[in-house]
């Protein structure tokens, strides 16, 4: 972990792929200075380079249980979406119908709806949404209406198509969080929360 800009940022290395890639996780704990390395094995406790331990924080959306529910309404989802997409537009690229075109407009409904009859938290399906489908512009989204890529796999990237992106939703949920992932019993069990990839659903849902 580094410090950048006030942000806790996380680095892996992929030795498969020989490639090292990083991300911001959150907002830095403030015993964390920029210009360090740190380094953690469950995400919330960190040593320096010498092994000292510095101090404990954790980060809360990436440790939040996933049968938590989030105090956003439908209609606010469907306004940060929309703030969001507006914001990507103006980067043009693959983003420049962002607005218009995004697999991700008017979800708040139908988060909110599985949030409550499935008990998986709404906001958090949101993120794994828009990470996984690249704010709803990915080929998997556009073209099978499939945001989070699932039956999707490195040696097997199947094209799997869903008639409604609320039936993709339900399928995450129903047949790959609920059955999989959150149960403690289940077979890809590692903890009822986005995680890292030593616990959490993040170490069994992609290899990256």
């Amino acid at each position: 972990y580094t410090v950048e800009d006030g942000q806790l940022v996380f680095h892996v290395r992929h030795y498969r792929y020989d490639y090292t890639s990083s991300f911001a996780v959150s907002d830095a704990p403030s015993f964390l200075k920029e210009g360090k390395r740190y380094y953690s094995d469950d995400g919330h406790t960190f040593y320096d380079e010498e092994g000292e331990h510095v101090g404990d924080e954790p980060t809360y959306f990436q440790f939040l249980s996933m049968r938590s529910t989030t105090s956003y309404s439908a209609e606010q989802l469907d306004a940060y979406i929309v703030e969001m997409l507006e914001e990507r537009q103006q980067q043009g690229g693959q983003y420049a119908d962002a607005a218009t075109k995004s697999k991700l407009l008017g979800l708040g409904t139908v988060l909110k709806k599985v949030e409550q009859e499935l008990h998986v938290n709404a906001l958090l399906i949101l993120a794994l949404a828009q990470h996984e489908s690249d704010y709803g512009m990915s080929n998997h989204a556009q073209t099978y209406n499939n945001l989070f890529g699932l039956y999707v796999f490195d040696e097997n990237p199947a094209n799997k198509t869903f008639s409604s992106i609320e039936g993709n939703v339900l399928e995450l949920a129903g047949q790959f969080l609920n059955k999989n992932y959150i149960p403690p019993g289940a077979g890809y069990a590692h903890g009822a929360y986005f995680g890292n990839k030593v616990q959490g659903v993040n170490v069994r849902y992609a290899s990256d």
